[in-house]
């Protein structure tokens, strides 16, 4: 199949979907999934591993943020790369609890963003995630970062369960 004819289907997909970014749309689709709960275990256990309480996503890195592709035509093979501690985040909390993606110049400060407790843009322990403003985003950059214990939040346990 043609580039073009892949851009094609991806766009057609696109405006089916109800987000303001491709990303976006991706990860709702793979949260709608039946087995959503089982792809962010498959996910953390294939494509990360445990390091001190971070667990690192372990494959595709892109500026220091994990990276993964969504195939949104199985036929096609038409996919979409999102970063990864979204799509975990995501996965893990709901689509509806995760910040838009859409990015602009000159946006407001409190704009929502998604926020790396531990500090690692690799990071994709959903315990080490937060929803902050740009402006409180902003402020922590550079500050040396203390993930929260693994007892709060929802973690995953060494059993492969999700827990609370």
């Amino acid at each position: 199949m043609t580039q073009r004819k892949r851009h094609g289907i991806l766009m057609d997909w696109f405006q089916s979907r109800e987000q303001e970014s491709m990303c976006d749309a991706a990860i709702a689709y793979a949260c709608e999934q039946d087995n959503s709960v089982e792809l962010m275990m498959r996910l953390l256990n294939e494509k990360a591993e445990q390091v001190g309480d971070c667990l690192i996503w372990n494959k595709s890195i892109d500026k220091g943020y994990g990276r993964h592709s969504i195939r949104i035509d199985l036929e096609m093979k038409v996919s979409v790369r999102v970063q990864a501690h979204r799509l975990i985040y995501a996965l893990s909390n709901g689509f509806e609890a995760l910040p838009p993606s859409k990015r602009q110049h000159g946006q407001p400060a409190d704009q929502l963003v998604l926020d790396h407790l531990c500090g690692n843009r690799a990071c994709v322990q959903p315990a080490h995630f937060q929803v902050i403003t740009m402006s409180e985003n902003a402020s922590l950059q550079g500050q040396e970062r203390i993930a929260p214990p693994l007892s709060f939040g929802r973690v995953i346990a060494t059993s492969g369960e999700l827990v609370a």
